[in-house]
């Protein structure tokens, strides 16, 4: 079996201060990032049971349109991940379809987008360490 790479645990709020004081390029590095976090902890899943679920290249984040069916790929694909990963992890995130509507709902939706991108990041921290630990 070949060697996991660990996925790194990221610190969402350092990022969102970053984006804030670069007004916005380290969000979209930072979504580029997830991508390739998404990738390494695709190949953890496939290790331990032989799924294969690809992630799209993160790069695809820059072209516009395509960025927000990025987002919507971002969340479904953690899900699909976590599902297949078989860790008993009962959390979800919301569906990449509930993340498109609620970028259309000013505040009230943009503070529910804030909160699932807390929720995707801590997710994928933790079913990452339980991969890696062998759980």
């Amino acid at each position: 079996m070949a060697m996991m790479i660990p996925v790194p645990q990221r610190n969402v709020i350092v990022w969102i201060i970053l984006s804030i004081v670069t007004f916005g390029l380290a969000g979209i590095i930072y979504m580029i990032i997830n991508f390739s976090d998404l990738e390494k902890f695709a190949r953890q899943v496939q290790q331990r049971s032989n799924v294969v679920i690809n992630v799209p290249t993160g790069i695809l984040v820059l072209i516009p349109i395509v960025n927000i069916w990025m987002l919507m790929q971002k969340y479904d694909i953690l899900n699909l991940l976590l599902n297949a990963s078989g860790l008993q992890i009962h959390d979800r995130v919301m569906s990449g379809l509930m993340i498109l509507i609620m970028m259309f709902i000013p505040f009230i939706g943009w503070l529910v987008l804030l909160i699932q991108f807390f929720k995707w990041q801590g997710l994928m921290n933790q079913a990452s360490i339980m991969l890696m630990s062998g759980n």
